[in-house]
């Protein structure tokens, strides 16, 4: 006698064409950093129009050279960067993830103090904002020697 039991018969995976996927998403988020005019952000979320069109790019390593991570927090990681540019200067690039909802509207919370206060000797000068595909960053003076807790204890 045969076994009557009957072999599980596997779930049927639907056919995905995965280019085609990859074609949507990347347009869903190529949308977001682009600056097109029919680009409506929805209420209540912080439109991004500061950020320059020039500074809307598909990888941050396109304008800087990653040297070191200098600290991260709950929403973002500051990194010790090297401009690509003539200049070679160094900067603190603050990145935040776009997967973080909330990132947006710290970001461009971020940008408008960091402008009202640019002229402040006890500030870090603000360089520029950039977009790319994963990430927002904002870019500041790098000031070497710790952190301001550091400079404090050591006084």
């Amino acid at each position: 006698m045969g076994n009557n039991a009957s072999s599980p018969i596997p779930a049927q995976i639907p056919s995905v064409d995965m280019n085609k996927m990859l074609d949507e998403i990347d347009q869903e988020i190529g949308d977001e950093y682009s600056n097109k005019e029919n680009n409506r952000v929805p209420s209540g979320v912080a439109a991004l129009s500061f950020v320059p069109q020039q500074n809307r790019i598909t990888k941050i390593s396109q304008l800087f050279t990653f040297k070191k991570q200098l600290g991260c927090g709950a929403s973002c990681c500051v990194l010790l960067v090297e401009a690509k540019d003539k200049s070679e200067t160094l900067h603190a690039l603050k990145e935040m993830q776009k997967r973080d909802a909330v990132n947006r509207r710290l970001f461009a919370q971020e940008y408008k103090v960091l402008n009202i206060l640019k002229e402040h000797p006890n500030i870090v000068s603000f360089h520029s904002c950039y977009i790319d595909k994963c990430c927002y960053y904002i870019a500041t003076q790098y000031c070497s020697g710790g952190t301001m807790l550091d400079r404090i204890l050591r006084q």
